[in-house]
């Protein structure tokens, strides 16, 4: 008997002012905007995905700008002119003209999939490989240090607990968690909550925790403090909203994606010269210099899912799509072309829930790929939440051995209870 053939749906990837807008909401960029620009009917309808008049993007991009700037979320950096709101939003804007230029290709192609989260998640990785192109290219020309390619502590699902707590380790003497309450006039386990991740402070508790916790580390600086609790808890609060949607373990493989491709595109292009650094930061994916980059990423990539997307980056992304094989469902043995589709399937599955659905995906794509590691962690993930904890620890061993130690990292913090 045929399979029902899956009706063609359109894939609409957000514009520049859908993401300037979640930026603005995670953020909180509008309590930094006195005009109310950013608050106004046009900057809603924007951020909406909305056409608006350019003089009036132009001016909610300006605003966007000097709330960024007076957030004071990024040190200055020496040789970047975009350090003034002017030049930031003139930057900005270029790139997001870049960035819908692009979405337009991908926006109105019509896909067809077993599972409507699919090409978001495609996508998703899409960007990634974007950002970290340009961003280790904009690293390299500013001469800013080598980026550290460890797991980013905001991509996992307990990161928000990480910074405080060592922050509070490096005190001498450290402060007291009441004493710390009393001095900020919080309610009592505020702190302990702070730490433990339960919640996070507000600008004004950062901003008193950082005077007061550089009084007590050795060569802090307050504002330094200040600027990296800031970005800490931006970065867990956009990736916590992304896990609502996608599910912490895809959240956790974008991450480490991303940190890893920015280091090392950071180091590939050492010989690089200016020019071509330049044209590298401002082209990205669509520079004729991206293509050796990203050949030398797949070099290093174990995972086929991303290796396929590594492939695909440079060219046009609507081909990503099309390429992206439909399963039928009935077929024992899989075709290569049917891995990354599968992979997804899997992914989605993991978040809705649905984990039995998800271990029995992933089991079959080991039978094809037996050895990669981020599907074994992420069938070791399925098994430990459902309480197969042999099997689980087992998978989850043998994808750490291959480099990938998420799943294992959170059983050792015994995040998986035995039921």
């Amino acid at each position: 008997m045929k399979n029902k053939k899956t009706p063609l749906r359109t894939f609409t990837p957000p514009l520049s002012g859908q993401i300037l807008g979640s930026i603005v909401d995670v953020l909180e960029l509008r309590k930094h905007d006195k005009q109310k620009v950013l608050s106004s009917q046009t900057a809603r309808r924007y951020f909406a995905g909305k056409q608006v008049k350019d003089k009036k993007r132009d001016a909610i991009i300006a605003a966007f700008s000097h709330c960024m700037l007076d957030g004071r979320f990024f040190a200055p950096v020496d040789g970047l002119s975009a350090n003034t709101s002017k030049s930031l939003a003139s930057a900005i804007l270029f790139h997001a003209q870049v960035w819908d230029a692009l979405t337009s290709v991908v926006r109105g192609v019509q896909v067809e999939a077993a599972d409507p989260q699919v090409e978001p998640l495609v996508f998703l990785r899409l960007a990634t490989i974007e950002v970290a192109l340009r961003a280790g290219a904009l690293l390299r020309l500013v001469g800013a240090p080598a980026p550290e390619d460890s797991p980013p502590a905001w991509g996992q699902e307990d990161g928000r607990k990480c910074l405080l707590g060592e922050l509070i380790k490096c005190c001498e003497p450290p402060p007291t968690r009441q004493e710390l309450e009393e001095r900020l006039n919080v309610p009592r386990n505020s702190v302990g909550d702070w730490i433990r991740g339960k919640a996070r402070p507000t600008d004004a508790n950062m901003r008193y925790l950082s005077i007061e916790l550089a009084r007590r580390i050795d060569g802090a600086q307050p504002a330094v403090l200040l600027r990296r609790m800031r970005r800490h808890y931006a970065m867990c609060d956009i990736a916590q909203r992304l896990a609502g949607r996608i599910g912490w373990p895809a959240v956790e493989d974008v991450a480490v994606r991303f940190t890893t491709y920015r280091a090392q595109v950071f180091r590939g292009v050492a010989e690089m010269p200016r020019t071509e650094l330049a044209l590298l930061l401002v082209t990205g994916s669509r520079s004729p210099l991206a293509r050796a980059v990203l050949a030398k990423l797949c070099d290093h990539e174990p995972s086929q899912v991303w290796h396929t997307e590594l492939r695909f980056a440079p060219g046009e992304w609507q081909h990503r799509f099309e390429a992206q094989a439909r399963l039928t469902g009935v077929t024992t043995e899989l075709r290569a072309s049917e891995l990354p589709h599968l992979t997804e399937l899997g992914r989605t599955q993991i978040a809705r829930g649905d984990l039995d659905q998800a271990a029995e995906t992933f089991n079959r794509v080991l039978a094809a790929t037996p050895n990669d590691p981020m599907i074994l962690n992420y069938a070791a993930h399925c098994y430990l939440r459902l309480g197969d904890h042999a099997r689980g620890l087992t998978l989850a061993k043998q994808a750490k051995h291959l480099g990938v130690d998420g799943t294992y990292s959170r059983w050792q913090a015994g995040k998986y209870e035995k039921k």
